[in-house]
């Protein structure tokens, strides 16, 4: 697999694509592992977006279990298995559990256009409790122990100093809860960082 020629590859992108939704036990799980595998093969930037989608397309339908596997493989396709990732965090018709197990992943939440996504489903106001407490964990990971200078942590704090009242009216709740969460995410950024 990992020697494919390009034109093999695009059969095995189509064939995967198949059978993947109807997959079930030991054959979906070896169609999560000939995508892991093919995160290794030398691919070009279509067959990049193309193989980040089908793994998207697999975790929807994957076990919690299996979903491990998948995100590895995206997180080894690299910005663009992240900039999948990030679609999928943001596609609010996606179930809940997928959305925030893409927060428990590191590797996918580096860079300043992640925490502008994250900033922005804050800001959103999630009513789900376990999609907050996500994004306050993601939001911390994301700017953890970097110093003042650098833009994710000023990004970080002007999030946090736009939710601060303009004028005498009234502040929704939506912006305070959406302050809470900063609060604690640069609470939390700095927590066991050195001086």
């Amino acid at each position: 697999l990992t020697k494919a020629e390009p034109s093999r590859l695009t059969g095995l992108f189509t064939a995967t694509a198949q059978l993947l939704p109807s997959a079930q036990g030991a054959g979906r799980r070896r169609l999560h592992e000939v995508l892991l595998r093919l995160t290794e093969s030398p691919l070009s930037d279509p067959q990049r977006l193309e193989l980040a989608a089908l793994t998207t397309l697999a975790l929807e339908h994957a076990e919690h279990a299996e979903r491990p596997q998948l995100f590895t493989a995206l997180e080894q396709l690299g910005a663009t298995g992240a900039a999948s990732a990030l679609r999928l965090l943001e596609e609010t018709n996606r179930p809940l559990v997928l959305r925030t197990e893409v927060l428990a992943h590191p590797r996918l939440l580096g860079g300043s256009e992640v925490l502008t996504t994250l900033l922005r489903i804050s800001q959103q106001d999630p009513k789900e409790p376990l999609l907050q407490r996500g994004l306050v964990s993601a939001l911390a990971q994301t700017a953890h122990c970097i110093p003042s200078q650098d833009p994710r942590a000023q990004a970080l704090q002007a999030a946090l100093f736009a939710t601060f009242p303009q004028s005498d009216s009234l502040t929704p709740p939506a912006t305070f809860r959406h302050a809470a969460r900063l609060v604690e995410a640069v609470g939390l950024s700095r927590y066991k960082c050195p001086p």
